[in-house]
């Protein structure tokens, strides 16, 4: 009796201490803001501890199944249902508070505080997947904390550093590491408990604070793996608990592995379908709609990846992204992103389609397609520089006026492509309609709108002041420069281009800056073509300018090339599929799936980019070469010595009488 007495007590204190760990984990996961990023903090909202729903069934990595047992459906971590693995969860729930100062110790007290200066024992390495939470209360009196993963109490492996308000710094003491790595400490409440998350990947560290992803990594080395002993220090700083290392592995870790698991099943269904297909049957492949989906969701997918990013494909809006053939042709064939931030498009373009059901099809998909790949990489307010435009309220804004029909004709004409460089405009909403209430009535049609800068804006140096335009923001009075203040100062090559840029987008023109040595200049598209204003060296010394997406990330002539590519958008997209598929043929034959891609469109600058490499693959034949080209040379060869009657055409200025 005494013995089952002693039993139901120790039973009854575990339950509580269960309980009370419960609610404290509930208080610490609810009290954490796990929304999008501050503008500080930008990389992946990887929301990795609320609102996870990546199925992580029969996930494996290096041959180990991290779903122990049956899988309980409603958790998406699994639990094993044996009575052994309940005792082990149980355990593991406790344990996740506490700190452990030896291996052996299987009963511990939870404290209140962890001690500063005092090593505590990790209980496992720290290996691929797994991490160590960190948890503590912030106090606006810290001036530095530091957190230590050490060998043996000793050798200092990786020393995190916090200034609060100010920085988190990361270096090791390693022998010739040499490496300091930082970022800006976020801005935090007196009294608020944080979490700072530690975890290991395949080749680096990655680190969270209160479950965001930070924009920090650190190189991870086979050392690492010897840390045994884990240390605090700072002042005014209290750590309350941490979760040490064990055979869980972090969300993220978890879900990436599952999205790459993904992305390895469509290249395997990709190479089967491709097996011993001629190039007949890989034209017409490309060409059908399960082709162009298997295609174009791979390649947009790896370029998540390869990023070390991914998305949730089991949202519905992205899941209509991926397996629909119109708007994944028009979101791989409307140029590139700055940033190769294609995360970012996708989650703009999913919240568009959520938010307005109309931008599934016509000129609002071309346009919400252009808003996600544009403002993917951050579009800046000229006014007020360090503000940035809201792309989904953009895209909602051009969409209203679209239904007013207030734009010229090139808006609704034109493609997902050419609507990047009316949406992206650096004017907020509220320039725009000045643009449209003010402009001058003789340039109120799309063939004069942007010259309107030659008159609206005069060419000055200096200010009416006498400040010098070289004085920046004084030359404006410190007014955000706005178009209307543009009008009103004056400016040099740089105001009145960006005051022609900004004119022809707020009427549907696309339009952008363009550099030249040492002058700002701007392109147009006027009358189906587009034309360089306010020019001094022409096409061939355009270049790029800053914080503008390029296509094929070229210089300002390549507009011309996208611009023969979009006139027949049909063969581009089968062409850039076509180009695509040679990523998966053998190397040998690369080259004729890139001869046939570029037949289709001459003007895919892509597929020339390919084929460079495609040429010296050691093990393509010279009579695979020959039979590739012999079509397109005997057509040259006919065109060029065809015999022409080159009199029929003149007209005829002689009388039968002259001599």
């Amino acid at each position: 009796q005494a013995v089952d007495t002693l039993k139901m007590i120790r039973f009854g204190l575990l339950l509580l201490l269960y309980i009370t760990a419960y609610a404290d984990l509930y208080d610490e996961y609810t009290s954490t803001n796990l929304e999008h990023y501050d503008d500080a903090w930008m990389g992946e909202d990887m929301e990795v501890y609320k609102n996870d729903k990546t199925p992580f069934k029969h996930v494996q990595v290096k041959e180990q199944n991290f779903a122990e047992g049956i899988l309980n459906d409603n958790d998406d971590m699994g639990h094993a249902t044996s009575e052994q693995a309940w005792e082990r969860e149980d355990k593991e729930a406790l344990e996740s508070l506490m700190i452990s100062e030896t291996m052996s110790v299987n009963r511990r007290k939870r404290s209140d505080e962890v001690k500063l200066n005092t090593p505590y024992q990790l209980t496992s390495a720290i290996k691929a997947g797994l991490y160590i939470d960190i948890h503590g209360v912030y106090s606006n009196k810290s001036t530095r904390f530091t957190i230590s993963l050490r060998e043996n109490s000793k050798l200092i492996l990786l020393h995190i550093v916090f200034v609060p308000e100010k920085l988190i710094q990361i270096n090791s003491a390693l022998p010739n590491w040499g490496q300091k790595k930082e970022t800006s400490f976020p801005a935090f409440e007196n009294g608020k408990k944080f979490k700072f998350t530690i975890m290991a990947d395949d080749t680096f560290y990655r680190f969270f604070f209160n479950g965001k992803l930070m924009p920090l990594t650190f190189p991870y080395r086979k050392s690492f793996e010897k840390a045994n002993y884990l240390q605090f220090a700072g002042n005014n700083i209290k750590f309350t608990h941490v979760k040490m290392p064990d055979n869980d592995l972090h969300p993220f870790y978890k879900s990436r592995m599952e999205f790459q698991s993904l992305i390895n099943g469509l290249k395997r269904q990709m190479a089967s379908r491709l097996l011993g297909k001629k190039l007949e049957d890989i034209v017409n492949y490309a060409n059908s709609t399960e082709g162009t989906i298997d295609i174009f969701s791979l390649e947009l997918l790896s370029r998540v990846s390869e990023s070390g990013k991914r998305v949730d494909v089991s949202d519905e809006h992205v899941s209509w992204i991926i397996h629909t053939r119109e708007v994944l042709e028009m979101l791989m064939t409307s140029g590139d992103i700055l940033n190769n931030n294609w995360k970012k498009a996708i989650e703009i373009l999913a919240q568009i389609m959520k938010q307005d059901p109309n931008a599934k099809k016509g000129l609002k998909l071309r346009l919400a397609v252009a808003t996600a790949l544009s403002f993917a990489y951050p579009v800046r307010s000229l006014a007020v520089w360090n503000n940035f435009i809201d792309g989904v309220k953009r895209y909602h804004q051009y969409a209203k006026w679209a239904d007013e029909q207030i734009f010229f004709s090139p808006f609704y004409e034109g493609t997902a492509w050419h609507l990047r460089y009316v949406v992206s405009s650096w004017q907020t909403d509220e320039e725009l309609e000045w643009a449209r209430e003010n402009i001058l009535p003789a340039y109120q049609n799309p063939s004069k709108v942007a010259d309107v800068t030659h008159r609206m804006v005069k060419y000055k140096l200096y200010n009416n002041k006498g400040v010098s335009i070289h004085a920046g923001r004084k030359y404006y009075d410190y007014k955000p420069l706005t178009l209307a203040i543009l009008h009103e100062y004056g400016a040099v090559c740089g105001g009145i281009s960006r005051f022609a840029v900004g004119m022809s987008q707020a009427h549907g023109v696309p339009a952008t800056l363009v550099g030249q040595p040492g002058h700002c200049a701007y392109i147009w598209y006027k009358n189906k073509k587009w034309v360089i204003g306010n020019d001094v060296s022409g096409w061939y010394e355009s270049t790029t300018h800053a914080h503008i997406q390029y296509t094929w990330k070229k210089p300002a002539p390549f507009f011309v090339v996208m611009e023969k590519a979009q006139m027949n958008l049909g063969n581009y997209q089968l062409s850039e599929k076509i180009r695509l598929i040679s990523k998966y043929v053998a190397p040998k034959h690369q080259f004729v799936v890139l001869e046939a891609a570029s037949t289709i469109s001459p003007y895919n600058y892509g597929v020339w980019m390919d084929m460079e490499s495609a040429l010296v693959v050691p093990e393509l034949s010279r009579h695979e070469v020959h039979a590739s080209l012999l079509n397109t040379l005997e057509d040259y060869r006919k065109n060029k010595f065809k015999l022409k009657n080159v009199a029929l055409s003149k007209p005829v200025s002689a009388d039968c009488n002259q001599k």
